[in-house]
C-alpha cells in the first residue's frame, strides 16, 4: 500500500521546506505535489521532467527518476506531480534531504527541497514481563479499591489551583515569537503609553515584532476620503514583504481604515485584492504558506464614531468584521472578534470616554482591556509549538530568527553579520531569484562570511561589483573578497575575479565548513576555499534572501 502525502508548492512564494515523517525501512511512501503560481494553479508543461536527488543522514545518497524495477518514479498531470519514493530514502534514521528539480525541454524551471525525517525502528526483541492489560486490571479490582482509587484521583485534580493552571497556560507562550501587523491601533503613537502588544508581552512572555502604520487598510486601496487623505499603505503588502517562517504566531488587526477609505466589500470567493473579501482571501492563503508551522490570528475592528467617518456605501466596521470572520472560517484561521466581544463600543458616549481618546483610537485603558482579553484568547485558541525559534547571533545587529532550517537576512543601513555557529552547510536556491547575483528585490545578495581565528571575517560575494553591482549577466559571477574587521564596520584588501565565470547560471550556491576549511560551490563545482572557524553572512542593503542550512549533528 502506498501512503501519499499531499503538499503544495507555490512558485511565487518563499516557503519553509516541506517535512515528511516516515519510519526507518518504510517502502511505501509517496508525494503528491500540487504546483501553484501565486493564486493560480500552474500547469506543468507537456515536455517537463523531474530529477530527484537525495542525501541521507550518513552521507549516502543518489539521483533517481525511476524505481528499482525500471518503472517511472513519477507521473505528471495538469498541475500535479505524483512521486513514489525509493526505499533507500527511508533506509537510514535521521534527516534525509530531498531536492526536486523541474525541467522543461532540458532547461531548469525550478528547484525545491524538502526534509524527510526518518524515525528509527523500535528495538523491542522481548515483551516486558510486567505487561498489564488495563481493562483486566480494573475488572478484577475490588469495589472498595476502586472507590479509594477514584477518590485519590479526584483529590489530586481538586488540588490544582486556577493560578497553577493559568501559570502552565502562560508558560506555553513564554519566549514565543509573535509578529503584529496593523494600523494606528497597533502603531505606537500619542494615543497610548502602553499598547495591547505590551500587555501581551507582559502576560504571555512573548517576543514581539511590530509592523503597523497609521492609515493602513487591509485591501489595496488608493481612494481618498472626504478630506483628500489617502491610505498610507496596506496590510496585504506588509504580509507579503515579511518572512514569517520563524513565527509562532502572526496577528493581523485591521479593517477600520477600509471603512474610512470606502474599500469595496466585494463578495465571498473573490480574488480581487482591491476588495475586502479578495484581499482577505489572498492574505489568508499567503500567511498559511509563509507561516506553515505557526499560528495565525485575525482581530476584527471595533466600531467607531470618529469625525463622522462613514463608508460611501453605508458599510460599518461590523460589516467588515463579519466578512473577516467569513473568510477566516473558510481557511480554519481563528478570529478574535473585538467588534463583538471586547466590550469596546465608542458609539456609546460613556464607553468612548472610558476606552478611547477620540471615539476611535484606544487609550491606555482600552489597550489594557484588549490586551488582557487577547491574552486569554491566545492561550485557549492558538496553537503553541513545543519548539522555540532560534535566534542566530549577530555582529552589529540583534541577529535573526530561524525555524525549519531557513534563516532570512534582510536590509540594513550599515554592514551587519549574521553568525551561524554550529552550521556546517548553507545553500542559496538561485532559482528563487530573477538574476544570478541579485535578489528579486533588486539588491545585491551580500557576502558569505568566513570567520578567522582572530575574530575577523573574510567576506566573499559570488559576484564581482567592479562596475555596476546590478548587472544580471553570469559573466559577473567571478567572486569578490573583502577582509572585514571583527565588528564588520571596516573592510580592506579587496580582491576580484576569484574564479572563472560559469558557462551557465548555477541553480544553487552551497557553502560548507569541514575540517577548518570553508568552501563555496556552484552546484557541485568547488570555486573557492579558505581557512574558517565559523560560517556567517554579511549584508548591508540586501533584502529577503533566504539561506537554508544544515547544523552539526
Amino acid at each position: 500500500m502506498l501512503l501519499t502525502k499531499q503538499v503544495t508548492i507555490n512558485l511565487h512564494y518563499r516557503e519553509a521546506p516541506v517535512v515528511l515523517d516516515v519510519m526507518q525501512g518504510d517502502s511505501g511512501r509517496g508525494l503528491e505535489v500540487h504546483f501553484m503560481a501565486g493564486e493560480q494553479t500552474w500547469e506543468i508543461p507537456a515536455d517537463a521532467d523531474l530529477v530527484m536527488q537525495y542525501q541521507c543522514q550518513d552521507g549516502s545518497g543518489g539521483v533517481f527518476d525511476t524505481l528499482s524495477d525500471g518503472a517511472p518514479a513519477y507521473t505528471l498531470a495538469d498541475n500535479v506531480a505524483t512521486i513514489q519514493l525509493p526505499p533507500q530514502i527511508c533506509a537510514t534514521a535521521g534527516c534525509t534531504k530531498l531536492q526536486i528539480t523541474l525541467l522543461s525541454g532540458g532547461v531548469q524551471i525550478s528547484t525545491f527541497h524538502m526534509e524527510i525525517r526518518v524515525a528509527p525502528q523500535v528495538n523491542a526483541k522481548t515483551a516486558a514481563g510486567d505487561y498489564t492489560n488495563l481493562a483486566q486490571w480494573w475488572e478484577h479490582m475490588d469495589h472498595s479499591d476502586k472507590i479509594e482509587w477514584q477518590e485519590q484521583l479526584e483529590n489530586r485534580i481538586a488540588a490544582v489551583t486556577p493560578e497553577e493552571i493559568g501559570a502552565l497556560s502562560a508558560k506555553a507562550w513564554e519566549g514565543k515569537l509573535v509578529s503584529f501587523i496593523g494600523d494606528s491601533q497597533t502603531e505606537r503613537n500619542a494615543c497610548k503609553t502602553k499598547t495591547y502588544v505590551d500587555w501581551l508581552k507582559e502576560i504571555l512572555g512573548i517576543e514581539a515584532i511590530e509592523a503597523a502604520g497609521s492609515g493602513y487598510t487591509i485591501a489595496q486601496n488608493t481612494t481618498a476620503d472626504g478630506q483628500g487623505n489617502r491610505p498610507r499603505g496596506n496590510m496585504l503588502t506588509s504580509c507579503a514583504y515579511f518572512a514569517f517562517h520563524a513565527n509562532d504566531l502572526v496577528v493581523v488587526m485591521g479593517g477600520i481604515n477600509d471603512v474610512w477609505f470606502s474599500t469595496p466589500m466585494g463578495e465571498m470567493g473573490s480574488t480581487d485584492k482591491t476588495t475586502f473579501y479578495g484581499a482577505m482571501d489572498y492574505t489568508c492563503r499567503m500567511l498559511l504558506d509563509k507561516c506553515s508551522e505557526g499560528s495565525i490570528l485575525f482581530v476584527t475592528p471595533t466600531e467607531q464614531d470618529y469625525l463622522g467617518c462613514q463608508h460611501t456605501a453605508g458599510l460599518t466596521a461590523t460589516d467588515f468584521a463579519k466578512a473577516m470572520k467569513e473568510v477566516c472560517g473558510k481557511y480554519g484561521i481563528p478570529v478574535f472578534d473585538a467588534n463583538a466581544i471586547s466590550g469596546i463600543y465608542p458609539k456609546n458616549l460613556a464607553n468612548a470616554r472610558l476606552y478611547t481618546t477620540d471615539y476611535l483610537h484606544l487609550n491606555d485603558a482600552g489597550h489594557e482591556r484588549l490586551g488582557k482579553l487577547l491574552a486569554a484568547y491566545i492561550r485557549n485558541h492558538c496553537y503553541a509549538s513545543d519548539t522555540k525559534p532560534v535566534r542566530f547571533p549577530g555582529v552589529g545587529c540583534e541577529g535573526r530568527y530561524n525555524r525549519g532550517h531557513l534563516v532570512t537576512v534582510s536590509q540594513s543601513q550599515s554592514f551587519v553579520c549574521i553568525r551561524l555557529p554550529e552550521v556546517t552547510e548553507v545553500t542559496v536556491d538561485l532559482t528563487r531569484y530573477t538574476s544570478p547575483a541579485i535578489s528579486d528585490a533588486g539588491q545585491p545578495i551580500g557576502w558569505f562570511a568566513f570567520k578567522q581565528t582572530d575574530g575577523t571575517f573574510k567576506g566573499v560575494s559570488i559576484y564581482d561589483a567592479t562596475s555596476s553591482p546590478y548587472s544580471d549577466g553570469i559573466d559577473r559571477l567571478t567572486g569578490e573578497k573583502w577582509d572585514f574587521a571583527a565588528d564588520v564596520k571596516t573592510y580592506t584588501n579587496r580582491e576580484t575575479a576569484l574564479w572563472e565565470a560559469p558557462s551557465e547560471k548555477p541553480s544553487a550556491v552551497r557553502v560548507t565548513l569541514e575540517n577548518g576549511i570553508g568552501k563555496i560551490y556552484f552546484d557541485d563545482t568547488e570555486v573557492y576555499s579558505t581557512p574558517c572557524v565559523e560560517l556567517g553572512y554579511i549584508t548591508s542593503m540586501s533584502k529577503g534572501l533566504e539561506l537554508s542550512y544544515v547544523t552539526i549533528l
